[in-house]
């Protein structure tokens, strides 16, 4: 599916027809729907919250259990687990299409297809692709006024003023892996002014030594997981400069889901690394 495609297809969902469409989704893969679709599951977190971004949120049927925000997705049928999802319940709620994320779900992904039940892979890699699956999303649920929400957002996600900030992005400690160049997460510490130092590496989330993070020496750290005891004496942590002067941050739960999903609270995300280096400058 491709944006240059939707006026003229638009058109249609105005005026009420269903019509079938085959959708090229985040992996490459091809998926045949009749549009617009009115009963999703939705497995995967980020495009829950993405649904309800849209105010499309009356489309959902059933989540998986690790969607929890906004508050209102508690009252919705779970269906298992992100990545144990429940086939049988997923096939009582009879839907049109079911959201998969990141496509590690192949095993439900192939159960469901075998079934019949229409199964998409949104799996953006930056903050564009993000907003490539809310056109996507708008488009195939025949939203008539998402365009000036998705106009919003774009606005509030415009790249900052370069600044001359280093940032070491951590999300596990043992084995220590990190935030590399292709994933999502670059692009939001791009679009707060501030550098990567993993920036030229082309894996998503490369596991690393120590000796980097210390070779690049990054005036902030972020982790984005809870370090045990004592976790400051590290080399990583108490050899570079970000160690020296305690500019080392530790995300809390509510902020790591925000970071770890690719949906609307992206903004808050660039916000959150914004008022870090506010911190940092003072």
């Amino acid at each position: 599916m491709r944006i240059k495609l939707f006026i003229f297809k638009i058109i249609f969902l105005y005026i009420g027809f269903i019509y079938a469409e085959t959708i090229i989704d985040d992996v490459g893969r091809k998926i045949e729907l009749k549009l617009p679709v009115s009963s999703i599951v939705s497995l995967s977190p980020a495009h829950t919250e993405m649904l309800y971004f849209l105010n499309q949120e009356d489309k959902i049927k059933a989540v998986s259990l690790n969607c929890n925000y906004p508050e209102d997705v508690e009252k919705k049928e779970k269906v298992g687990t992100f990545l144990n999802p429940d086939i049988e319940k997923i096939l009582k709620n009879k839907p049109d299409l079911v959201i998969s994320g990141g496509g590690i779900q192949k095993k439900a992904i192939k159960n469901l297809e075998n079934l019949n039940i229409p199964v998409i892979v949104l799996y953006p890699r930056d903050i564009e692709g993000i907003i490539e699956n809310m056109n996507l999303l708008s488009f195939i649920t025949g939203c008539k006024n998402c365009f000036k929400k998705i106009q919003d957002f774009k606005a509030k996600v415009k790249f900052n003023s370069k600044l001359n900030i280093k940032i070491y992005m951590e999300i596990w400690d043992e084995p220590i892996i990190s935030v590399g160049g292709t994933s999502f997460l670059n692009d939001i510490i791009k679009r707060a002014g501030a550098e990567n130092i993993l920036a030229d590496t082309k894996q998503e989330y490369p596991k690393i030594s120590d000796e980097i993070v210390i070779k690049k020496n990054p005036d902030i750290i972020i982790l984005l997981y809870k370090p045990g005891k004592n976790f400051k004496e590290k080399p990583r942590f108490k050899n570079t400069l970000a160690g020296k002067n305690d500019n080392i941050f530790i995300l809390s739960e509510r902020d790591q889901d925000i970071f770890f999903r690719t949906g609307p609270r992206i903004i808050e995300a660039i916000d959150i690394i914004l008022n870090i280096i506010k911190k940092v400058k003072k």
